[in-house]
C-alpha cells in the first residue's frame, strides 16, 4: 500500500517561503516533492507505511520550526 500526505505551510511573504524551501531542501532530496506557490509552500510525499509518512512529516515540521526560529533572529 503507498500511503501519500499533503503539506502546506503558509508564510508572510513570498521571500519567507522561498528561503524555508531552500534550508529543507538538502534534507528532503528524493524523499519529498515541493514548490513554492505565491506564499505558500507544498510538500508532496509518500510512503510504504503510515508510520514512514508519519516521520517524514516529523522531521518535516521539527526542521521548518528551527528554520521559523532563526528567521524571526534575523
Amino acid at each position: 500500500m503507498i500511503i501519500k500526505a499533503k503539506i502546506r505551510l503558509d508564510y508572510k511573504d513570498h521571500q519567507d517561503a522561498q528561503v524555508t524551501f531552500k534550508a529543507l531542501e538538502p534534507d528532503n532530496k528524493g524523499f519529498i516533492d515541493g514548490e513554492i506557490i505565491d506564499k505558500s509552500i507544498i510538500f508532496r510525499l509518500k510512503g510504504e507505511s503510515i508510520a514512514s509518512v508519519r516521520r517524514t512529516i516529523d522531521d518535516l515540521i521539527l526542521s521548518e520550526t528551527i528554520i521559523e526560529k532563526i528567521m524571526v533572529i534575523r
